[in-house]
C-alpha cells in the first residue's frame, strides 16, 4: 500500500475523533451522552441501523464466508434474523420510547423483574464485548493492510491505536458520536460495495468473463445478485457497458422464463436510448413463453423502454 492509502486511513480516523469532539458540545444531559437527547432524525437513524447491520460483520465475516461457502451459506439466514428484528422493533418501538427508559435491561425489568434485567444485562455485556473486539479487530486489520510490508505495524500497536480511537470518540461524544460516525461510515460503505468495489473488483478479476463464469456456476442468490451488479456496472459507463451489455442480453435470451421479468427488472437500471433496442428485442421475443403475471411485468419494462426510444 502507498502514501495515499495511509493517508486516507489516517483522515478517516481523524474525522471519527474530529466528530466524537464535535459531538461532546451537544452533551447536556445523561440522556444526550446515553440516547442522543432522543432527537435524531430518519438520515441518522438508518444510517446508524446500517452501518450496524453493514458492519464489520457483513464486510469481513459475510463477505468471507460467501467466498468460502458461496451465497448459500450462513449469510442469508443470519441477516434475515436481523431483518426480522428490526421489522418487530419498528412495530412496537412507539410503546418502547412511551416506557421512557434508557435500556433494552430497564425495559425488561419493569415487566418482568430484576432477575429478567441481570439476565439481559449479562447477554448485552457479553454480545457488547464481542462487537467491540469485532470493530477494533477490523480497524486494526485495516491499519495493518494500509501500512503493509514497507511499514510494518505490529499486530499489538494496530489493536491499541484502534481501540484507542474507538473509544475516544465514543467516550467523548457518547450515543451522539456514535449515531454521526455511523451515519458517515454508512456512507463511506455504500459507495465503496456498490460503486468502487464492483469496478475494482471487475478490474482485478481480469474482466468479466471470469466473473460471469463464476456466477454460471453459482446459487440463485448468486446469480440474481451478479445480474444487479452487472447492471450497475453497465450504468456506470465507460469501457464496462460494452463489455456487459452483451453477457446480460445473453442471459435474458437462456435463463428460465420465470426469471425473464425479475432479471429484467434487476438490469433496467441500466436501460437507456442506446440499448432500449436490443432489450426490446429479448424481451418480445421472450414474452410468449411467460405466465399471464410474468407478462404483466414484462409490459411494464417494455412500455419502458418504449418510452426511451421516443
Amino acid at each position: 500500500m502507498g502514501i495515499l492509502d495511509i493517508t486516507v486511513v489516517l483522515i478517516y480516523m481523524a474525522g471519527m475523533l474530529v466528530i466524537g469532539i464535535y459531538a461532546k458540545g451537544k452533551i447536556r444531559t445523561m440522556d444526550d451522552f446515553i440516547l442522543g437527547g432522543r432527537r435524531f432524525r430518519v438520515f441518522t437513524l438508518i444510517g446508524t441501523i446500517l452501518a450496524t447491520m453493514i458492519g464489520t460483520g457483513m464486510t469481513l465475516g459475510a463477505v468471507g464466508d460467501v467466498y468460502l461457502n458461496g451465497a448459500g451459506g450462513t449469510v442469508f439466514p443470519m441477516y434475515l434474523g436481523f431483518g426480522c428484528g428490526l421489522v418487530f422493533f419498528g412495530a412496537v418501538v412507539k410503546r418502547i420510547r412511551a416506557t421512557g427508559k434508557r435500556t433494552a435491561s430497564e425495559i425488561i425489568a419493569s415487566a418482568f423483574g430484576r432477575y429478567a434485567r441481570m439476565l439481559s444485562a449479562i447477554i448485552v455485556v457479553f454480545y457488547g464485548v464481542a462487537i467491540v473486539a469485532l470493530s477494533i479487530a477490523a480497524m486494526r486489520t485495516v491499519i495493518m493492510y494500509a501500512f503493509g510490508e514497507d511499514m510494518p505495524v505490529p499486530l499489538l500497536a494496530a489493536t491499541v491505536i484502534a481501540a484507542c480511537v474507538c473509544i475516544a470518540y465514543t467516550a467523548t461524544g457518547g450515543f451522539y458520536a456514535v449515531v454521526w460516525t455511523d451515519a458517515v461510515q454508512m456512507v463511506i460503505m455504500l459507495v465503496g460495495i456498490f460503486i468502487i468495489g464492483p469496478v475494482l473488483g471487475l478490474y482485478l478479476a481480469g474482466g468479466a468473463e471470469p466473473v460471469v463464469s463464476a456466477y454460471e456456476s453459482g446459487s440463485t442468490i448468486t446469480v440474481d445478485n451478479s445480474i444487479s451488479v452487472f447492471a450497475g456496472l453497465c450504468k456506470a459507463g465507460g469501457g464496462y457497458a460494452k463489455e456487459i451489455l452483451p453477457i446480460l442480453l445473453r442471459h435474458l435470451e437462456k435463463c428460465r422464463p420465470k426469471e425473464v421479468p425479475q432479471h429484467a427488472e434487476r438490469a433496467s437500471v441500466c436501460f437507456t436510448g442506446e440499448n432500449a433496442e436490443d432489450f426490446i428485442a429479448v424481451l418480445e421475443k421472450r414474452n410468449a413463453h411467460l405466465t399471464a403475471s410474468q407478462q404483466a411485468r414484462n409490459k411494464k419494462l417494455l412500455k419502458k423502454l418504449y418510452d426511451l426510444q421516443k
